[in-house]
């Protein structure tokens, strides 16, 4: 698939002491870092996290004027219920993902997918380390040193099925 973007999405949270770090990544369709952008924030629960992470980056891509963005996540629960499917979700997630359906129906270029989460492992790499940050929010430019060797190896999942032939 030509032409398109990648975001993909992944929180980490701790329950014991409700600390959260929330992470996406930027590439193009060659596996090329666009760029990446992590946070770290105190949610109630990991579905809570995962629902503001997906929310972020969603309006991360409109802030830039993205097009044609596949949003890629593990957490399957809530990519289902943002896709219209009936599922279970905590009810403080519920308003979060409703927003993340309407901002997804404004543009038809973005679409949402279920992906394993060994095919989201550089993500989740900087999820965690958002959450273990002192820094509220980190916008790279360049991937970051720790994530070299795990990005070269994440390149192997790179094509998205999800988009649409010609968005």
């Amino acid at each position: 698939m030509m032409n398109f973007l990648k975001i993909n999405i992944d929180a980490s949270f701790i329950t014991t002491d409700q600390n959260a770090g929330i992470g996406f990544i930027l590439r193009d369709n060659t596996g090329y870092f666009r760029g990446a952008k992590c946070m770290h924030c105190r949610p109630h629960s990991s579905e809570e996290v995962e629902g503001i992470a997906l929310l972020e980056a969603i309006n991360w891509a409109n802030d830039l004027n993205l097009q044609r963005v596949s949003f890629e996540s593990d957490a399957q629960t809530l990519v289902h219920y943002a896709q219209g499917k009936k599922v279970k979700i905590d009810w403080r997630c519920k308003s979060v993902l409703d927003d993340c359906k309407d901002l997804i129906s404004l543009s038809p270029s973005f679409v949402l997918s279920f992906v394993p989460r060994i095919a989201n492992q550089a993500v989740d790499f900087l999820a965690k380390a958002a959450r273990l940050s002192s820094s509220p929010i980190s916008i790279m430019q360049e991937p970051p040193n720790f994530m070299f060797d795990i990005l070269n190896l994440d390149t192997n999942n790179l094509v998205s099925e999800a988009l649409p032939p010609d968005v």
